[in-house]
């Protein structure tokens, strides 16, 4: 098993325009984030998931990854990931994974995007969200987005959530 643990702004923000298009949310952002904040969503409650598997992360058959580490070095990753699976590539098949798995290739690759879905949703009229399934995958990206109070407030609720796991979340 791979896990995968991104932070839980830029999780609430996904989430959020996630649930717009999949769910039909048409709640404000403010609300998602009190809902999100409370576990009340898809997913949730974020901490009692992420720290579900963490307590788990020394099992020989699971891998702990922070996105942020994968954003900053996708073929570190792949070569993590490879080890974990047994498998070995050349850094010519690493560099191809590398191209193959970057954000903007999965974002117009239709096996992954779930465009045709979305049309489908758009189109019965069950969703009216013009978001992407893929939409930034930026790290830090719930800076422009949350208000200075509400960042606050995750990261206070964060912090609380974290005392005496060892985890650390960028």
């Amino acid at each position: 098993m791979i896990v995968i643990l991104r932070n839980s702004e830029d999780s609430c923000v996904s989430l959020y325009h996630h649930s717009q298009i999949a769910e039909n949310y048409t709640g404000t952002f403010e609300e998602f984030c009190r809902l999100f904040l409370a576990g009340r969503v898809s997913f949730g409650p974020f901490w009692k998931q992420v720290l579900s598997y963490w307590e788990q992360r020394k099992r020989e058959n699971l891998l702990f990854i922070k996105y942020k580490e994968m954003k900053d070095d996708l073929p570190a990753m792949i070569k993590k990931v490879a080890t974990f699976l047994g498998k070995t590539f050349t850094e010519e098949e690493i560099q191809k994974l590398s191209e193959h798995l970057n954000f903007e290739s999965m974002k117009k690759n239709p096996a992954v995007n779930h465009e045709e879905i979305f049309k489908i949703l758009r189109k019965s009229g069950y969703t009216t969200s013009n978001h992407s399934f893929l939409r930034s995958g930026k790290v830090g990206a719930f800076k422009s987005k949350l208000s200075p109070d509400m960042i606050k407030e995750f990261q206070t609720w964060s912090e609380e959530n974290l005392v005496g796991t060892g985890l650390s979340v960028e």
